[in-house]
């Protein structure tokens, strides 16, 4: 429970301290966004070491690949910049990694497809 915590707690920071840099200066910090992409492959690699299961590392990655390769997309199309690109890998791999905890448990959607619908919802 308590790593369930941590992965959100860190996911919510690096998610506010983008937005506050993205709306001062209208880009987001190398630093943030890959620091919230190796923080949550940190806090991976460590659940998969600690269990002795590698599923933690591998839905976290197969997640952030699929969302980063979703926003490299948008990226291409004109729709994006290149750090929302980064942020939607590190959102990726967050709800990968949660989704390895057994955290979304009760969802009518899989988890992964539950975002997309829920940022539609948000952005609309």
């Amino acid at each position: 429970m308590i790593v369930i915590d941590l992965i959100i707690w860190v996911s919510m920071f690096m998610l506010l301290s983008a937005s506050y840099f993205d709306l001062r200066t209208g880009e987001i910090p190398e630093m943030v966004s890959r620091g919230f992409i190796f923080s949550i492959l940190l806090m991976a690699s460590a659940q998969s070491i600690l269990n002795f299961n590698p599923s933690y590392v591998i839905n976290s990655m197969v997640m952030g690949t699929a969302y980063f390769l979703f926003g490299y997309l948008m990226f291409y199309l004109g729709e994006w910049g290149g750090g929302d690109v980064k942020l939607l890998a590190g959102i990726g791999l967050s709800l990968g990694l949660l989704g390895a905890e057994n955290y979304f448990l009760d969802e009518i959607f899989p988890y992964y497809i539950s975002y997309f619908i829920n940022m539609a919802i948000v952005s609309s």
